[in-house]
């Protein structure tokens, strides 16, 4: 069974500061065969909920300083879910239903919120959060597809629904207020995100196989949006500047397209 070194984590959430516990609860139900769980709380008003059903899944629950909450959900066998929380106000919600999925976050700052869904087996989600009032969703349905999430800044809002096999979304944002929502259905469709300044807005929806979506911002208030439908099409957008919108929409099979606004 995977272990995790609860004191070093402690550490890397807070830099080594201390709390004293108070009014802090936590549960955990297991129903199975060789389900294992940790959870950690030092702080105030800190709140935990663990439930597995089934064999052989693993979880942790770290929780420093106040008002946090962590709720994990798993059914069926050797999957893994990890909350690590410092700092604030923060929210994690996991749910696996399957096999062999897993789901790791770490938050830290305050009024971060943070909800992995998956149902199939051998799916992977990761969501790394830095800052403040930041929110990310993802919800994946069916095998072996791919979520990472990182949010360092204040206000960001990222939304991932995958449904199929091996597809993988990468969306990182820094900044302030970006906006990103992320469609994929199929097999093996990509999207690459990335959004610096503030206030930039993305969407991308797929739909097939093997089709790439690339989007950069940096700036101010640029909007951005790519449709796929069909197989193995490659559209890239690169926006910097402020209040430009660009929009791709590839319909059949092997079309590229570039956009570039400065």
């Amino acid at each position: 069974m995977k272990r995790f070194l609860l004191a070093s984590a402690a550490l890397a959430c807070l830099s080594g500061q201390a709390f004293a516990g108070s009014y802090n609860d936590a549960e955990i139900i297991q129903m199975g065969l060789g389900n294992g769980t940790v959870t950690f709380q030092d702080g105030y008003y800190n709140t935990a909920a663990n439930l597995q059903f089934g064999s052989y899944n693993d979880s942790e629950i770290i929780q420093i300083a106040y008002h946090n909450d962590a709720d994990l959900m798993q059914i069926g066998y050797g999957n893994t879910a990890v909350a690590h929380q410092g700092g604030s106000w923060n929210d994690a919600v996991i749910a696996q239903v399957g096999g062999t999925n897993d789901v790791f976050i770490d938050q830290l700052g305050g009024g971060l919120d943070a909800s992995a869904v998956q149902i199939g087996w051998d799916n992977v989600t990761t969501v790394a959060q830095t800052g403040l009032m930041d929110d990310a969703s993802v919800f994946q349905i069916g095998d072996r597809n791919d979520v990472m999430i990182a949010q360092v800044g204040y206000g960001h809002d990222v939304a991932v629904l995958q449904a199929g096999t091996e597809n993988r979304t990468d969306a990182r944002q820094t900044g302030s207020d970006h906006e990103a929502t992320i469609l994929q259905a199929g097999i093996g469709n990509d999207t690459y995100l990335r959004q610096t300044g503030a206030k930039n807005s993305s969407t991308v929806t797929q739909a097939g196989k093997d089709n790439d979506a690339i989007v950069q911002q940096s700036g101010f208030r640029n909007d951005a949006a790519i449709i796929q439908a069909g197989r193995g099409n490659s559209a890239k957008q690169s926006q910097s500047g402020s209040f430009n919108t660009a929009t791709v929409v590839q319909v059949g099979r092997g079309n590229t397209a570039v956009q570039t606004q400065r």
